[in-house]
């Protein structure tokens, strides 16, 4: 079939004005149709396949058989080659149309997008925890949206209970000194009194060393409570902090740009996104209409 890939190679590097890689790809591309389509319709027994035979619909089949294995960006490449071909032949005169005129590429099947906890779920999920060491820990990803490397790292000399703050470091390496909401100075005041009498270095003192607990146990601990009170399974450790987020912005009434300095996001469109409401928020709004 490609009986005229020299001459078209030839034409469109007179156009170009040089030996190109997207010319080499075009003729890659050409090719595979070519194999394809000869593969394809001798199972079908057609006797000619000639290019003047290639229609619409032949050029639509091959696409969706690209999309099986191939992403949306790769089918576009090897389109864009076969319809730069397609050009050549109707100008030689081989085809009337240009048969990939209007071929369309299917995307990517639908994502539905996953429900997050939401600020009452996550409220409930530290309440129903029943030891100060483990409702802490939670609390502090909840109520000051603290990421579960951070806790780990937590230092007691770093807290100030009178001001009831706490300096850390968070992520990019930034130290960030950050008030702690309402819902947690009791326990968190608790907790460091305890430490201090037991001459831990980090609020949550790892039982094997002069370190903090690990970040995974306390993905465990999120884990377990999840489970405990029969939370949807795909709640992460992380939608502790888009909870905190609507939290503070649409029940406390931070304004946005102090929600993103409050989260330690670089930007403020990352908070925009944190604060997305959930179907299942969105539901609840319209049943208090």
């Amino acid at each position: 079939m490609c009986y005229k890939i020299d001459g078209f190679r030839n034409y469109k590097q007179e156009l170009m004005n040089r030996q190109s890689k997207t010319l080499d790809e075009y003729c890659a591309s050409i090719e595979r149709f070519e194999e394809w389509y000869k593969s394809e319709y001798n199972k079908q027994r057609m006797s000619r396949q000639t290019w003047a035979n290639v229609s619409h619909s032949i050029v639509q089949n091959w696409v969706y058989d690209l999309r099986s294995t191939l992403s949306v960006a790769s089918v576009k490449k090897h389109i864009s080659g076969l319809y730069q071909y397609a050009k050549y032949l109707k100008l030689e005169g081989d085809i009337k149309e240009n048969f990939c005129r209007e071929v369309e590429i299917p995307k990517d099947k639908i994502k539905v997008e996953r429900e997050y906890m939401t600020v009452p779920e996550a409220i409930k999920l530290v309440d129903s925890i029943d030891n100060n060491y483990e409702q802490l820990m939670i609390g502090l990803m909840v109520f000051n949206g603290y990421r579960i490397e951070e806790v780990s790292n937590l230092e007691i000399d770093n807290i100030d209970l009178e001001d009831f703050t706490i300096t850390a470091l968070r992520k990019h390496g930034k130290m960030q000194t950050l008030k702690v909401l309402k819902e947690i100075r009791e326990m968190l005041t608790e907790r460091v009194e305890y430490c201090k009498q037991n001459g831990h270095k980090f609020l949550f003192q790892s039982p094997k060393g002069e370190f903090g607990i690990t970040s995974n146990a306390i993905r465990n601990v999120f884990i377990k409570w999840r489970d405990r009170l029969g939370m949807n399974e795909e709640y992460t450790p992380h939608d502790c902090r888009r909870a905190t987020a609507s939290l503070i912005h649409y029940e406390k009434g931070l304004p946005l740009v102090k929600v993103s300095k409050f989260m330690n996001h670089s930007k403020v469109e990352t908070t925009m996104i944190y604060l997305k409401l959930s179907m299942s928020d969105l539901n609840d709004e319209i049943d208090n209409l």
